[in-house]
């Protein structure tokens, strides 16, 4: 993991789960961890440390048949909130000093198409999803508070489609989009779509609705800040069911 706080948890958690034949190890610094890697010692098995001092190791090994030594060691990485710190160059250095290792990676947040950093997803760098525990699981397995959902609408899903389908056809308004066929055909096309994604059922790929195309702007704003169209209907429901919800 790559923070302080991150790592105490999991060496507890880990150690919580442990039985009495297993020993969980911290380490304090880059040597511990190298001399806990170097070890034949089964009691070092297991081993939690943060990405930057597998990463310092490469540098603070000078023997080169200790680092052998380790290389030739069957490693398993199990990288926690992988979705953080996995794509920058600590991780290259680590799969450089390690080639031959195994990589697993857990995130809550998975690195899309959408969202990639460095023209890189969660999936380029550690490959494809091996099993999935959504929300949902845990609101059934009472592993998460059970949640109460339900949508208030801010803007009328009618203005947001007429929004997007004028945006995309660089349109200023109707009758500028009517005006003229090739923006008329792209408008028309966004006011048919559905708001929301939806699956094709012949091959399962995403067809996009109106959602996926609303500018970050209609909520946030030019400046940055919350629109304050949409900041106005938020404290105007909370002000709603304060004496009941809150």
């Amino acid at each position: 993991m790559d923070r302080i706080e991150l790592g105490t948890q999991s060496l507890d958690e880990y150690r919580n789960f442990a039985d009495d034949s297993q020993s969980v190890q911290a380490t304090e610094n880059t040597d511990v961890l190298v001399a806990k890697l170097k070890s034949d010692n089964p009691a070092n098995t297991l081993i939690v440390t943060s990405i930057q001092k597998m990463s310092n190791i490469v540098d603070d090994v000078t023997n080169t048949r200790d680092l052998e030594r380790i290389r030739a060691k069957h490693i398993v990485f199990i990288v926690d909130e992988c979705h953080r710190s996995t794509f920058g160059d600590m991780m290259q250095t680590i799969r450089k000093t390690f080639p031959c290792a195994m990589f697993f990676g857990f995130t809550g947040t998975p690195i899309h198409d959408e969202n990639q950093k460095k023209q890189n997803t969660t999936v380029d760098v550690f490959g494809d999803e091996l099993h999935r525990y959504s929300i949902a699981d845990g609101i059934r397995d009472h592993n998460v508070l059970g949640l109460d959902p339900y949508k208030v609408l801010t803007y009328r899903d009618k203005d947001l489609r007429e929004r997007v389908a004028l945006d995309k056809a660089k349109a200023s308004s109707v009758a500028d989009a009517l005006a003229d066929s090739a923006k008329k055909k792209v408008y028309l096309r966004f006011m048919g779509l559905p708001m929301a994604d939806t699956l094709r059922e012949v091959d399962g790929s995403v067809v996009h609705g109106i959602e996926h195309y609303i500018p970050s702007s209609q909520y946030r704003g030019t400046d940055g800040c919350g629109n304050p169209e949409h900041l106005a209907k938020v404290v105007e429901d909370i002000a709603d069911g304060w004496t009941t919800l809150s």
